[in-house]
């Protein structure tokens, strides 16, 4: 008998051998992709890690530490150890990075008073563009610091900063410009890591050497500014001020349990006099956070928008009058009275922490959106040598697109 028997042929085992090589060679990109994001993560977390620990030896040893600081790839000053183990960039170079620009190269600046880190990221990771980087203590900025990595500009003269309404201090005034041609409506800039400009501190705090002479051939400059000492400023005071409303908010809670526990007929008249005392205290200390909370010698509540001031306002006068019937309390021998005075003080406490809760809700929309424009960054598009400054409201909350210059 004849048998027939079912076989591929050439042309489909082909096939079949192609469309396996082509999912290996996926899964093999695949890989690489997500070994190629995982360091550029722990770049981010390893440069994190060493800029806070700077920050720390800063504040105890009142400057940043040199190269002899760093002992045996430990960072140790005085018998405290800061970094047990310093972190290498990891390897091998990849995406936006070469062997030049990837490693971690960390340089003391102005005799103690700053400093310079550079690294570099292989692709982007959040508001952080591919490429090397340079962190200072006023951030993260997108130029490679690494020996011979900035290119200069010839930086002269000085513009007036103003008698602006926020802080000024040194290297935190920094800028960003990036001279550029205009193409077609659209901006193409020389140099894409930009050329940073620092307050050189000659003169008082408002005066700033921000000006440079023209670029030949440019037709403008675009200017980034570094906002974040400032912005940074004004979050912890929120957080100052939202830690206030939190604390009290607590007190106010152990208020209305107290008033609660006073109207129990089980207590003896002695009993509710012994507990309206802790409800005397609270009211005191509430008063005491509300005045007397500070933050670098202000108080937090200075300078808040109008409805968190009116919030504040509000929580004052009822905490006067919660005061007011704790005296009440306090000089009545009447226990139908006191319950009386109890029970009805249990509602002035809820609307109490409805106007403390408003205000904890202005104050984290509002850090939610200082934290939203540090995201986002401050800019100006100038076409002279004329860069105007007086305050966060001459900037734009964005960065304009551009190229580089074909």
């Amino acid at each position: 008998m004849k048998s027939n028997k079912s076989a591929f042929t050439l042309i489909e085992l082909l096939v079949v051998i192609a469309i396996i090589g082509l999912l290996a060679s996926l899964s093999v990109i695949s890989l690489s992709s997500a070994r190629s994001k995982a360091r550029d993560v722990k770049r981010a977390a390893d440069v994190k890690q060493v800029s806070t620990a700077l920050e720390m030896f800063f504040n105890d040893a009142g400057r940043y530490p040199t190269s002899t600081d760093f002992v045996d790839g430990t960072l140790v000053f005085n018998g405290t150890t800061y970094m047990s183990v310093v972190p290498l960039a990891p390897n091998p170079p990849d995406g936006a990075c070469d062997s030049s620009t990837n490693a971690f190269s960390y340089t003391q600046t102005e005799g103690g008073a700053s400093y310079t880190l550079s690294f570099c990221t292989g692709g982007n990771i959040n508001q952080l563009a591919a490429g090397p980087k340079c962190v200072t203590p006023g951030g993260i900025m997108n130029y490679d610091c690494s020996s011979g990595g900035v290119s200069s500009l010839n930086i002269s003269g000085h513009i007036n900063y103003g008698t602006g309404d926020y802080i000024a201090r040194g290297n935190s005034n920094m800028v960003t410009i990036y001279p550029f041609r205009l193409i077609d409506g659209s901006y193409y800039v020389y140099n894409s890591d930009g050329q940073s400009v620092l307050d050189d501190e000659s003169g008082s705090n408002y005066n700033v050497d921000w000006t440079w002479d023209k670029v030949p051939g440019a037709d403008g400059y675009i200017v980034l500014r570094n906002f974040n000492e400032i912005y940074n400023y004004q979050i912890g005071q929120l957080n100052v001020a939202e830690g206030s409303f939190h604390e009290i908010a607590s007190m106010l809670q152990r208020v209305r349990e107290l008033l609660v526990r006073i109207t129990n007929d089980t207590y003896t008249l002695q009993d509710k006099h012994n507990i309206n005392q802790e409800n005397v205290q609270l009211a005191i200390e509430i008063d005491r956070v509300m005045n007397n909370t500070s933050y670098n010698g202000v108080s937090p509540f200075s300078g808040l928008s109008e409805d968190i001031l009116a919030n504040l306002q509000t929580l004052s006068d009822n905490n006067d009058q919660l005061a007011a019937v704790f005296d009440l309390i306090a000089s009545s021998n009447n226990e139908s009275e006191i319950n009386s005075y109890s029970t009805n003080t249990v509602q002035l406490v809820d609307s109490t922490l409805e106007v403390v809760s408003d205000a904890r809700e202005s104050i984290g929309n509002t850090t939610s959106n200082l934290e939203s424009q540090l995201a986002n960054g401050f800019s100006q598009v100038i076409y002279t040598n004329s860069l105007a400054d007086n305050g966060v409201g001459d900037w734009n909350n964005s960065i304009p697109s551009y190229s580089d210059l074909p």
